[in-house]
């Protein structure tokens, strides 16, 4: 156990160092988007401001390790709550808290456990970018991860604020005295139930309980988008050298020259083998979490909606959160398409240059796998997604089939006081 407390050294790099600062550089582009996970407790590594990856490390007597520790703790008892409102009985509204936090929980502990290999990731990923320096750096890549995190971070502040205006709607609604609105908001509205179904109601209590269901929410939108822009930032690596060598397509060059360009797709390929054993957990979970509420949201979909507020959120909420399975998916799914583009061109290299590194280079390609995984359980490509698609799909039909008898005689009024709890 003590080698687990042990604090990660700064990795050295190798003695080149780049001319200047550039900012579309991985470690400048992704600089900003570190920062902000870490006002969450993220990712709490330090240096990361810092001009180049030496600056980067990770310790455990740091405030910002103390910090994530702190919430991991907050969300764990969360997560601890709703398994006790569970004791009546499992369904699906009951579920939602225990996989709401346990995902979240579960998150803090692989971002706890990926700043720790941060230092070396970040290092690697210089070296690589020293030693190809001469294709430069991706054009507008901190423009294209920024751009990014706004669109995905701006809807789930969208989603945020409607689901708290769902909730007050029906507080409201089901309240005659507007002192109650709040008491009722925060303990039967089902947003909070795990927590006041075990300590009693207070306004200290439940303020806490808001600011910790606002940073939970946080971190269920940025795995996602973390995933995003590491695949995005990979795949402008390998496109840079797809187009380099796609500018030489057809030429007679000698075998020193494929040799070279092996080697350099060699340094890619273990960049993302090391990428994916990062973040490979992280994957998984993803898929997992969006797999469950995007069901969920099917099945809430077979229920009639109360109020014009809770159907927008009930729309948004779905279409943001099937945005992100999906768009999550094409990104990452990008690197494998792009690992496999330079057989085009060695398709085309003329008899006088077929020679034994061109045939491995070729053999290489066609036989191995370089994508990212969700711990080596699938690879996420694009037959990938068509296979989720299938999945929730079937889930849906199976869900009309279940439910068809109960929606025929259910009331479809859709008057907001009749969601009011007893």
């Amino acid at each position: 156990m003590t080698g687990f407390f042990k604090e990660s050294e700064p990795v050295m790099m190798n003695t080149v160092t780049l001319n200047e600062e550039n900012v579309n550089s991985f470690h400048h582009a992704i600089s900003s988007v570190v920062v902000t996970a870490q006002c969450f407790g993220l990712l709490p590594v330090l240096g990361i401001t810092g001009p180049n990856a030496t600056s980067v490390r990770f310790r455990w007597c740091s405030f910002r390790t103390v910090f994530s520790i702190f919430i991991l703790l907050g969300t764990g008892l969360n997560m601890c709550f709703s398994i006790v409102l569970m004791r009546s009985g499992v369904s699906f509204k009951e579920s939602d808290g225990m996989a709401f936090f346990g995902t979240v929980t579960i998150t803090y502990m692989l971002f706890l456990q990926l700043a720790r290999q941060w230092p070396t990731l970040i290092s690697e990923w210089e070296n690589l970018e020293i030693s190809q320096k001469h294709y430069g750096y991706p054009r507008r890549l901190c423009l294209k991860i920024k751009i990014m995190t706004v669109i995905v971070l701006t809807g789930a502040l969208v989603e945020h604020a409607l689901s708290k205006a769902s909730g007050i709607m029906t507080a409201v609604a089901c309240t005659d005295n507007i002192t109650d609105v709040f008491r009722y908001y925060f303990t039967r509205t089902g947003t909070y139930d795990q927590m006041f179904a075990v300590m009693e109601y207070s306004f200290t209590t439940a303020i806490l309980t808001l600011i910790t269901n606002f940073i939970a929410t946080f971190t269920w939108n940025f795995t996602d988008l973390f995933i995003i822009l590491m695949s995005l930032a990979l795949t402008e690596r390998f496109r840079l050298f797809n187009q380099n060598l796609d500018s030489v397509r057809g030429k007679l060059l000698t075998e020193s020259f494929w040799s070279q360009i092996r080697e350099e797709y060699n340094s890619l390929s273990h960049l993302t083998r090391t990428l994916d054993s990062c973040i490979s957990k992280i994957v998984l979970v993803s898929f997992a979490s969006n797999l469950y509420f995007i069901c969920r949201q099917l099945l809430s979909s077979l229920s009639p909606l109360h109020g014009l507020v809770n159907t927008v959120y009930f729309c948004w909420s779905f279409g943001f959160v099937l945005f992100r399975a999906v768009t999550l998916s094409v990104y990452a799914s990008r690197i494998y398409d792009e690992s496999l583009l330079p057989k085009r061109v060695l398709y085309d290299v003329p008899p006088e240059s077929y020679k034994v590194e061109v045939s491995r280079f070729l053999n290489q390609i066609v036989t191995d796998t370089v994508a990212l995984s969700g711990m080596n359980f699938f690879y996420i490509t694009r037959t990938l997604l068509l296979t989720l698609a299938g999945t929730i799909v079937t889930y849906e039909i199976v869900l009309v089939q279940l439910n068809s008898i109960s929606l025929v005689g259910s009331n479809t009024s859709t008057n907001v006081t009749e969601k009011c709890y007893d």
